[in-house]
């Protein structure tokens, strides 16, 4: 009964650091993919830097805002469109 009762207390451990490394994992993708979209906001500046996407292979260019320090990403063939 008492390893039992231990058994479970692991379970329901692990369990709850499973859910806690996934939902890092939304949050983190979640801010990366926000800030994608097929026109650059207004206040962007083009960079040197292109990296590319492992999940989807693509190729994106970076865009800096000074006033905020935020980054966009464009799709590298799209037009830039402000």
């Amino acid at each position: 009964m008492i390893m039992a009762t231990g058994g479970l207390i692991y379970l329901a451990f692990e369990f709850s650091i499973f859910l806690v490394v996934m939902v890092i994992s939304v949050i983190i993708g979640s801010r990366y993919i926000k800030n994608r979209g097929k026109s650059v906001p207004g206040d962007f500046e083009k960079t040197t830097e292109v990296t590319v996407d492992p999940g989807d292979g693509k190729t994106y260019r970076v865009y800096y805002n000074k006033k905020n320090g935020k980054r966009f990403y464009l799709e590298e063939g799209r037009k830039e469109s402000q």
